[in-house]
């Protein structure tokens, strides 16, 4: 009987920033228990610094050029990991920032709900990490579970149960597809380190190939792709705002982590990206397509940005496309970039949304934010860098972010792609363009209506978060040289310069 394998003090030195974040979250559900206050900003507080501590511990180790494993090799702390635990924290940090004003109207302040944050985040940072198959179910195992109690946690509103419920229905459904598709791999390569899988190729074809299916499709129902993003606008919407946040950025972008790993050391050889890529091919143009067409119709703001951040997973579906077929670093670093921006512009439109939220009403339809710009000028200016920046107007940093993109896959020779993503582009302009006429060109029909855009609590956690917002995407954007050179120094980790 083989003894068990140990783990010693380095290999949890190593797993620090995952590790830190849930320590957190366990200290806030003690303390909770045992000295329970009114206030939960506490909660907050220890969530934000332990968020920091993490932050800065990816940022040090990522400019250092950290690259060591631990755990016998499951997990690699490299700068490509390293830059997705900045890109998360980051990203979690800014849907923190946006909640206590919120959770406080509706009456739900509750500490559990930064428990859960911090539980979920530690996952993410190790679903980027992982180097093993079973690594990377738990990792996304952990990421997964927190977010669907979040969805719920206005525990009296119906349309926050039922969203709950469809998600993770869904999402089992889409980890039913995934263990199988690790079972299957597993089986054929008799390992489970990605460095191994290739070998299944060879000696068992027909499972390996079955198995990276389906793993695969459980990796597209997490970005949300089509036709596996049937869940997006209904989790988007009856979620608290604050959660669509941070499902709208964190979430969002960490399966993409493990989902690039895998294609370019497991499935990067050139038999299994000759059948991988034209169907991710397929599934771009379809996923730009139906996001943008279906966007045009909705005048729920949080159906729309849904249907927006579903057309986006098409965008990085083609820079992650370009990347492997030039096996080019600098082609997956605009993947990254463009990721960060997108966490800046998702950030700052949900923040506005619930700055302008009150106890018994969200601020959700297009028409709640009519007049706006007269009433609160300086909202609707952050307003509409948000949107001209998702629409891809430069000089701001959604521009840049696509410019890239799409430059790194005509190189590529994906042009009939790139056409696409650009007529996908200009259609997005007309739903984010009905925004920026709704706030500074339409009358109110209800002359009580600018009452909506009185402060019904105030957060100088959430005006400092959309300052922050509003200003990365303008200055990173003009001047975008330092999220690109440690882009860059991440992405040569994982595809290392000829």
């Amino acid at each position: 009987m083989e003894s068990l394998i140990p783990v010693g003090l380095t290999d949890l030195q190593g797993v620090y920033p995952a590790l830190n974040l849930a320590v957190a979250g366990i200290v806030i559900l003690l303390l909770d228990a045992f000295f329970p206050m009114r206030s939960k900003l506490l909660s907050a507080w220890i969530t934000l610094i332990a968020l920091h501590l993490s932050f800065t511990c990816g940022l040090h180790r990522l400019t250092s050029g950290m690259d060591e494993t631990f755990f016998h090799g499951a997990v690699r702390m490299d700068p490509f990991t390293h830059a997705f635990t900045v890109i998360i924290c980051l990203a979690s940090t800014l849907a923190v920032l946006s909640a206590p004003k919120y959770l406080r109207l509706r009456d739900c302040h509750y500490a559990e709900y930064y428990a859960l944050i911090l539980f979920s985040v530690s996952g993410m940072l190790l679903f980027s990490a992982a180097e093993e198959l079973i690594m990377l179910f738990l990792a996304l195992e952990t990421m997964s579970i927190p977010v669907y109690c979040l969805v719920a946690f206005t525990r009296d509103n119906e349309y926050s149960t039922e969203a709950s419920m469809k998600y993770f229905v869904m999402g089992a459904f889409a980890t039913g597809f995934m263990v199988y598709g690790v079972a299957l791999l597993y089986g054929s390569a008799g390992s489970g380190y990605f460095a191994d899988l290739p070998r299944g190729a060879a000696s068992s074809p027909g499972l390996f190939y079955s198995g990276m299916t389906l793993v695969l499709i459980g990796f597209l129902f997490k970005i949300a792709a089509v036709p596996f993003n049937m869940w997006t606008p209904d989790a988007y919407e009856g979620a608290p705002t604050p959660v669509t946040t941070f499902m709208a950025e964190a979430v969002k972008a960490a399966p993409f982590s493990g989902m690039i790993k895998l294609l370019i050391v497991a499935f990067g050889f050139s038999q299994a990206v000759h059948l991988w890529m034209p169907a991710f091919i397929g599934i771009a143009i379809l996923t730009m397509v139906v996001g943008n067409m279906v966007a045009l119709v909705q005048t729920d703001m949080k159906r729309m940005l849904g249907y927006s951040s579903i057309a986006h997973s098409g965008y990085i579906l083609v820079g992650i496309v370009a990347s492997v077929k030039l096996n080019s670093s600098e082609a997956l670093a605009s993947v990254l970039y463009y990721l960060f921006i997108y966490v800046l512009m998702n950030a700052g439109a949900f923040g506005i949304l619930i700055l302008f939220s009150h106890k018994n009403k969200d601020t959700n339809a297009i028409d709640d934010l009519v007049g706006l710009g007269r009433e609160r000028p300086w909202a609707a200016a952050f307003m509409g860098i948000y949107t001209l920046s998702l629409t891809g107007i430069p000089p701001l940093g959604g521009f840049f972010g696509k410019f890239y993109i799409f430059s790194y896959a005509i190189k590529a020779g994906l042009t009939p792609l790139v056409i696409v993503a650009i007529l996908t582009s200009v259609m997005s302009a007309f739903y984010y363009l009905k925004i920026i006429v709704a706030m500074y060109f339409r009358e109110p029909s209800d002359p009580q209506h600018p009452a909506a855009f009185s402060y019904e609590g105030y957060s100088v956690f959430l005006i400092a978060m959309l300052c922050f917002t509003a200003f990365g995407v303008i200055y990173f954007g003009i001047f975008p040289k330092t999220p690109l050179t440690l882009a860059r120094l991440a992405a040569a980790s994982l595809i290392p310069a000829p």
